[in-house]
């Protein structure tokens, strides 16, 4: 019992680097218009499960933090045009899994991307999961228009 709980308490403090999935092609995710000049628009929001909610998400787009997500909340920012990489990541205590994707942004698109969580339990043993990934347009458009707005100066 003792090696299962220094097992889990090692994976709870490592701080391993999250190798992104890489987007090949974006384009099928893509909507037209952005309301950012020259840039594309870039909506991350955080889905209804309720596994793992007592701790916001925070996402970071090229290791700068963009926002904290609860669920049903979304941030938006611009993305210049090229390739980027975004990162979900929660509190070490929480013992979920950072994920991160890597994709070519293209300007004048809007993206939508989705981050959420899972809960499973396999003989006893209870594991969170967690993933991020781009969704098509017509179900990123809306989430956005359900969900609550946390952009940072946005006026939450």
């Amino acid at each position: 019992m003792r090696i299962l709980v220094v097992g889990l308490l090692l994976a709870a403090f490592s701080g391993c680097a999250t190798k992104p999935f890489v987007v090949a092609d974006a384009s099928a995710y893509a909507s037209q218009g952005s309301i950012y000049d020259g840039q594309a628009t870039v909506y991350v929001m955080r889905d209804t499960s309720g596994a793992g909610m007592a701790w916001p998400a925070n996402v970071r787009l090229d290791g700068v933090q963009k926002g904290s997500l609860r669920r049903e909340t979304y941030v938006r920012f611009a993305a210049t045009p090229g390739r980027h990489d975004i990162l979900a990541h929660w509190n070490r205590l929480s013992a979920l899994r950072e994920v991160a994707f890597n994709s070519d942004f293209k300007s004048g698109k809007t993206y939508y991307v989705v981050i959420g969580t899972s809960f499973a339990a396999y003989a006893g043993i209870m594991q969170i999961g967690t993933n991020l990934g781009l969704v098509k347009p017509s179900v990123g458009a809306q989430l956005v228009a359900t969900y609550h707005d946390r952009t940072p100066g946005a006026g939450q």
